[in-house]
């Protein structure tokens, strides 16, 4: 994401709002870990204490890391910077990072084999929509974050989006704790 400055926030930004939906359909399912429904399933240390379905890092290694492969090798590449041993261990090493995250979830008990595979379907979705809207996606960030002109406006428009997303999950998740008081001995310390 380093080299160049377009591809890093546009895909910054479409990964930073997957993420945020996959955190919000993670809530919304609320859906245990196993060492979490069976007490002989020990998770070896590996903790995790939030949701599991859909699973995030599977998400990740199912959207972020091909959508970033395919818009720095196969996309905006020259031809004369293509090198096809590179594109094949690139792809080699986001397969093996996937059948690891496999075997770590399901192994060591942190997962159900059903939520990894909702991680992966929900980032191939994911992924299969922003390549299909790539060039509105591309358009975009440009003019939200390289032409002045236009971009506080967009910057704006995306902060109070982003700003009444958090605001409709926080309202979620109040409504489900079911506690709208804030605690008095946080009031007295602020």
């Amino acid at each position: 994401m380093f080299t160049d400055s377009l591809l890093a926030f546009k895909v910054g930004l479409v990964s930073s709002f997957g993420i945020f939906i996959v955190f919000a359909l993670t809530m919304l399912y609320k859906d245990g870990r196993p060492f979490w429904d069976y007490e002989d399933v020990s998770p070896y240390s590996n903790c995790l204490y939030s949701f599991a379905s859909p699973e995030s890092r599977q998400f990740i290694l199912t959207f972020v890391w091909p959508y970033l492969f395919i818009q720095s090798r196969l996309k905006y590449v020259t031809q004369g910077e293509r090198s096809r041993l590179l594109t094949c261990v690139c792809f080699t090493f986001v397969i093996a990072f996937m059948i690891l995250n496999y075997f770590n979830g399901v192994f060591n008990g942190i997962n159900y084999l059903y939520q990894t595979l909702f991680g992966n379907l929900y980032g191939f979705c994911y992924l299969v929509m922003c390549l299909v809207f790539d060039a509105e996606l591309h358009r975009y960030c440009e003019k939200t974050g390289f032409i002045l002109k236009s971009s506080r406006g967009r910057k704006f428009w995306l902060m109070f989006f982003c700003l009444g997303m958090i605001l409709v999950e926080l309202v979620y998740f109040l409504s489900e704790v079911g506690n709208w008081n804030m605690p008095q001995d946080w009031i007295y310390n602020a």
